[in-house]
């Protein structure tokens, strides 16, 4: 691509015309969606035996809904980091600060301390594997 053609950002942005099978999500990516959507509902789970909080139907749901759009994030995260894996990383880490800060403004208390930190590490491990997987290649 030259300077010149044109080329929006968006198209630099989307993964290698070279490798079209690494096109859809892998394992570690569904899993970890999976993994968030099994942490969400344990959460409010506790949450309701300890606050009282309602938990049901929509609590379920929500956390589903949380864990299909975490894991298209971190896909998109990660075919970012194929062309950028300094970008993908901060735009990783901010949506993490975030993700933590929302919740700390609903919630507070000890559950949702040991839920942000089991949610950051997840996270962050799951980062710095897909930054260093990119940096080998």
């Amino acid at each position: 691509m030259t300077k010149d053609s044109g080329a929006g950002i968006i198209e630099d942005l989307g993964p290698d015309a070279q490798e079209p099978n690494n096109s859809s999500p892998g394992l570690t990516t569904i899993i970890l969606g999976i993994l968030l959507a099994v942490i969400s509902v344990l959460f409010l789970y506790l949450l309701n035996t300890k606050t009282g909080a309602p938990f049901g139907l929509t609590q379920v749901l929500y956390s589903i809904v949380i864990g299909i759009i975490a894991t298209f994030f971190f896909y998109w995260l990660n075919l970012l980091m194929r062309n950028n894996a300094y970008m993908g990383m901060i735009i990783g880490i901010a949506a993490l600060g975030a993700s933590v800060y929302a919740l700390f403004v609903k919630y507070s208390g000890p559950y949702t301390t040991t839920f942000a930190i089991i949610l950051s590490i997840i996270v962050l491990i799951y980062l710095f594997i897909q930054f260093f997987k990119t940096k080998k290649n």
